[in-house]
């Protein structure tokens, strides 16, 4: 049943659909101005920014205007775990500035260091081939130790301070292959941020429905969960064929995104009415994001992005 309309919430395109910035060759060719006028065209309200967006907040302030897109947030890549902390906060510390001054609201973050796909101080064109062959499964990066925990947990309470100085709100987003991949993961950083903070600072997360459902979770129980610590949302979906053949074959990630392992709300095996439903009765105030990495070559990212802003628009009136 379609829910009613509220302006609370705003529905965004993510570049990576078109191009994708984790593994580059797939989109490569893809401009940014194509890029931006179909996200327009699909009925979107923002992007959140790609690595090939402009570096300087007033072009691409201007270029997002030029297709009447609002910067729904940025992506900040944390190497807490292996380089001076005081340079992490530093850097981030700049990157909130640069999104504050090109309009946006929002910073979304993960811990890359063992992450064989972000790399620090990458450019916008490194194809990381050393990560082909990495499997998903079994687990290939293991989690934080004892000492990595608490550092990631301070961490993640200066971060949070850091963006509330600059007017925006911080997602901590599990990610697939990187050192908090899942809810057992999320639980333990977000408790040694409470106990760190003295329960000043409550871990606040991107939650993304398609990387805790291929890490072998519910989506749908961690968001009952945190819902009122999500500051942002990745909306994609799975295959589950899809996901049994990558567990089976012990396929790395490009390979699977290339197979077809995400989709997008409105195709694949999630059920997102519920999730939608949850947010709307715990007042959800913020960006729903469509991510989900497909092949631009096979999967055509205009008709899919299309497809799920209608079906989003359709069950959860946003």
């Amino acid at each position: 049943m379609t829910m009613t309309s509220d302006r609370n919430v705003k529905v965004a395109g993510a570049p990576i659909n078109w191009r994708n910035d984790d593994f580059p060759v797939l989109g490569a060719d893809t401009g940014v101005d194509t890029i931006l006028r179909e996200i327009a065209r699909a009925g979107f309200d923002g992007t959140e920014l790609g690595a090939v967006f402009p570096g300087d907040p007033a072009r691409l302030s201007a270029v997002l205007r030029r297709y009447g897109l609002e910067p729904a947030a940025g992506w900040f890549s944390a190497f807490l775990l292996s380089r001076s902390v005081d340079q992490e906060y530093e850097r981030f510390d700049r990157y909130c500035a640069f999104l504050a001054a090109a309009g946006a609201k929002h910073v979304n973050t993960a811990e890359c260091t063992r992450c064989p796909f972000k790399k620090f101080d990458d450019d916008p064109y490194t194809q990381h081939f050393s990560a082909v062959t990495k499997q998903l499964f079994p687990r290939a990066v293991p989690a934080p130790d004892e000492g990595e925990w608490d550092t990631l947990a301070r961490g993640m309470v200066e971060f949070d301070g850091i963006a509330h100085r600059h007017g925006l709100s911080l997602g901590y987003h599990p990610h697939i292959q990187t050192v908090v991949e899942n809810t057992a993961d999320l639980d333990e950083l977000a408790r040694r941020v409470d106990e760190l903070s003295g329960g000043k600072v409550h871990l606040p997360i991107t939650l993304d429905t398609g990387h805790l459902a291929l890490a072998g979770d519910d989506p749908l129980r961690t968001l009952d969960k945190y819902v009122k610590q999500v500051t942002h949302l990745h909306v994609k979906n799975i295959r589950p064929a899809v996901v049994d053949k990558v567990r089976k074959e012990r396929t790395g990630f490009e390979f699977a995104i290339i197979e077809g392992l995400f989709t997008v709300p409105g195709d694949g095996g999630l059920e997102f009415e519920p999730i939608f439903r949850t947010l709307r009765e715990h007042d959800y105030r913020g960006w729903i994001v469509v991510e989900a990495e497909q092949n631009p070559g096979t999967a055509d990212p205009y008709l899919y992005s299309r497809l799920s802003r209608e079906y989003i628009r359709d069950v959860a009136g946003w």
